[in-house]
């Protein structure tokens, strides 16, 4: 038994892009038609997750900072430590 011939409605290349189109104009109607508060539409949840996203990056990048600043702490620590003992250890 053999596989159905595939049919499209406009051409193997164009009919996803045809989809893709139909779907977004059906959400403008929709979101048209729907009369909701500006700052509920899709363009506003948008510009609120990003920024929500930026703020978590400069919140993860200043505590990168202090991260990175705390290592340096214990580094020279540690540098110190192993002066203190290398002085001992010469008597």
């Amino acid at each position: 038994m053999s596989m159905p011939k595939r049919i499209y409605l406009v051409s193997k290349t164009l009919d996803p892009l045809l989809g893709i189109f139909s779907g977004i104009w059906a959400y403008y109607v929709y979101e048209s038609r729907l009369e909701r508060p500006s700052e509920h539409s899709l363009p506003s949840l948008l510009r609120w997750k990003m920024g929500e996203i930026k703020q978590r990056r400069n919140a993860a990048a200043g505590a990168g900072d202090l991260d990175e600043q705390g290592w340096k702490e214990l580094d020279e620590e540690v540098r110190r430590l192993q002066a203190t003992q290398s002085g001992t250890e010469k008597r």
